[in-house]
């Protein structure tokens, strides 16, 4: 069961892309399409398929945060519950990530950073399906917009002449 929408345009076409290879390869992708407040809200169900549960999820993410393994939402593997999507539980890649936050010396902590990329190759919480810009566009008497490193649109500093 994958779970999307197409209520955010790029995220059912993430989607898409997500079901297609395992098709060609004969899985039986079943797609589960509903508006993003229901995606949401079933996101965080560990009930099996068959009980309102899911496998996978597209969705879209931007910011600065997602630069760092340390601090990307879609990799922390924190069981519990108590991470982004509340699924991926491997505490072998959490623990280097809290280990890293109270390590002092900066080459003991590039080891760490270390076991952590190696840990997170191997059980792979998250798939980067692609990359997108958001775009922008104004008139020419309207100026002094912030571009973010996120796709929170801000109106401070703007002006109109």
């Amino acid at each position: 069961m994958l779970l999307s929408t197409r209520e955010v345009a790029y995220v059912g076409a993430l989607a898409d892309v997500a079901a297609d290879d395992p098709r060609k390869i004969g899985v039986n992708v079943e797609v589960a399409e509903s508006d993003f407040g229901t995606v949401a809200t079933r996101r965080v169900s560990k009930n099996a398929p068959d009980k309102g549960g899911w496998n996978l999820f597209t969705t879209g993410l931007s910011g600065s945060a997602l630069h760092s393994p340390l601090s990307n939402p879609p990799i922390d593997t924190t069981c519990g519950g108590k991470n982004y999507s509340g699924w991926a539980c491997d505490e072998e890649a959490a623990a280097p990530r809290q280990a890293w936050l109270h390590e002092g010396d900066p080459a003991h902590q590039r080891e760490i950073l270390d076991h952590l990329s190696r840990r997170l190759w191997e059980v792979v919480p998250a798939v980067i399906l692609g990359q997108r810009a958001q775009l922008y566009a104004w008139r020419t008497n309207v100026s002094g917009f912030v571009h973010p490193p996120s796709l929170t649109t801000v109106f401070w500093n703007v002006e109109k002449r």
